[in-house]
């Protein structure tokens, strides 16, 4: 058996090297602007349609919305009633609240009052989102986690108009990469074990399935039918990478091949699921995540992440700084 003190020690080194190890700000620097073009960029693409997913009398009308809505969120009747109150009507509210929000967007590129941008930013889209749920999908969802990452850490510390000048400890923006790593690879992990658990996934029919929706497919692959093992392939490559993410990742040589892989993937499902914004923002992420760790100038000074160094993964001799 392996000693309680063997173990101690090396939770303690794990831990040290995961936190303590040095980040450049400029990865969350990264993220509050990926987000905020990526959100800004689906609220232009949904301007002319705003009413229609999120007026009193849209797609989903307030009354119905209200059924479902949670007590404690924030959504467009409330602010509505606000509005009312200086007699301005439903519809003139939503036009106020999603121009509050594209303007606490490009403050929020531009670094500008960060926290208070991202803040803003974030109680606009839990209101939309929380008024028209089933209009909402992969992008709001990690639209709100990306905005809520950006009013808690330190995104601001550079390629800002006000650099944050509190809380830009090295060790804050450490914790705060590590985290939204460590939380890309849970999601990956959750998305690839699910889609194990059913048969569709290693027959390749869900991916078949996906290609071929009307309100999916961008092109005419039913030509592809005669060679179900593309689709096979496609499918088991999915499964792949994302189950072998949380793990692969970290290693400085294979986290590279990795890392372009996922890139490679969120573009496909951009080109041929058309869903432009959600895969900008994955890639945001990731971007954000991953990119300096295997292709910036910090992974030449310093040791790689505990993963591989416990298990003797990292090529070449250790470098410390």
């Amino acid at each position: 058996m392996i000693p309680l003190a063997r173990i101690g020690a090396l939770s303690r080194n794990l831990l040290g090297a995961l936190f303590s190890a040095p980040e450049s700000g400029r990865s969350l620097a990264l993220l509050r602007i990926g987000i905020g073009i990526a959100l800004l960029a689906k609220l232009c693409l949904e301007f002319r349609s705003i009413l229609t997913l999120y007026g009193e009398l849209g797609l989903i009308q307030w009354e119905v919305a209200a059924i479902t809505a949670h007590d404690h969120l924030p959504d467009l009747r409330l602010l509505a009633s606000i509005f009312s109150r200086f007699g301005i009507n439903a519809n003139t509210s939503v036009y106020i609240v999603f121009a509050i929000y594209a303007f606490s967007l490009i403050c929020l590129i531009l670094g500008f009052l960060t926290r208070l941008s991202a803040a803003v930013a974030w109680i606009c889209l839990l209101a939309a989102c929380a008024t028209a749920m089933a209009s909402a999908y992969g992008v709001d969802a990690f639209g709100i986690i990306g905005l809520f990452y950006c009013v808690v850490m330190p995104v601001s510390s550079c390629w800002a108009l006000t650099p944050q000048r509190i809380g830009t400890a090295p060790w804050a923006t450490s914790l705060s990469i590590r985290f939204v790593q460590l939380h890309l690879c849970v999601v990956y992990l959750a998305s690839g074990y699910f889609k194990m658990r059913g048969s569709q996934w290693w027959t390749g029919e869900a991916m078949w399935r996906v290609l071929r929706m009307p309100e999916f497919r961008q092109y005419d692959l039913g030509w592809l039918s005669n060679v179900p093992l593309v689709f096979v392939g496609m499918s088991w490559f999915t499964l792949l990478i994302e189950t072998g993410y949380p793990l692969m990742i970290w290693h400085r040589t294979i986290g590279r091949a990795w890392f372009i892989c996922i890139i490679m993937m969120h573009a496909g499902i951009a080109i041929f699921m058309g869903l432009w914004v959600f895969s900008a923002a994955m890639i945001v992420l990731n971007v954000s995540a991953f990119y300096l760790y295997h292709f910036g100038s910090l992974r030449l000074n310093r040791d790689p992440l505990p993963f591989g160094r416990l298990l003797k993964w990292s090529p070449g001799r250790n470098r410390r700084d």
